[in-house]
């Protein structure tokens, strides 16, 4: 039984990144980030939802059409990895109004505009317990050329630690 299930955990793991290798092509038309309230680390207090930006800079030198309100209403994509295990999960997401993709948002060159993501306290729970050390993964696929051919736009990461942590690493830095 213990093989059996280290096998499945090896397949599972390698199909997933060689499908991750396939599709990754990011469009370099744009700069994604992701922050906490201006923080790269996000801390969970074991109460709240994380809650977070991510941020989409047009760097090409033509204005781009982004279906801004369906990325909004979908949200990110947002893997949590764990930094002390080798153990990932994949988070849902908001179902899709496909009506919102005809609503188009046009951002200029160097323009930016942002997309509120959120991870609910049930699933960091459930994910680390209460000494929590995860990497999100949070990726964005969207059409960007008019057409409704989605594409990876980009993805950031955000490292999200329970206070516990936190105090250790800010010990660490020290």
């Amino acid at each position: 039984m213990h093989r059996r299930l280290i096998l499945c955990v090896s397949l599972l793991i390698c199909s997933g990144t060689n499908a991750g290798n396939s599709t990754m092509e990011m469009d370099s038309n744009f700069a994604v980030g992701a922050h906490c309230d201006g923080k790269s680390v996000c801390i969970f207090n074991n109460k709240d939802n994380v809650r977070f930006e991510i941020t989409i800079r047009n760097t090409h030198k033509e204005p781009v059409q982004l279906p801004l309100e369906f990325m909004r209403s979908v949200g990110p994509r947002i893997v949590l990895h764990d930094n002390r295990a080798q153990h990932s999960r994949k988070l849902s997401r908001n179902m899709p109004n496909a009506a919102l993709l005809s609503n188009v948002t046009v951002v200029a060159p160097d323009q930016s505009v942002s997309i509120s993501g959120l991870i609910t306290r049930h699933e960091l729970e459930a994910f680390g317990g209460r000494h929590l050390d995860v990497t999100a993964e949070v990726s964005i696929n969207a059409p960007t050329d008019g057409t409704r051919n989605f594409r990876p736009v980009g993805t950031a990461t955000l490292r999200i630690v329970s206070a516990d942590v936190a105090q250790g690493l800010d010990a660490a830095r020290r």
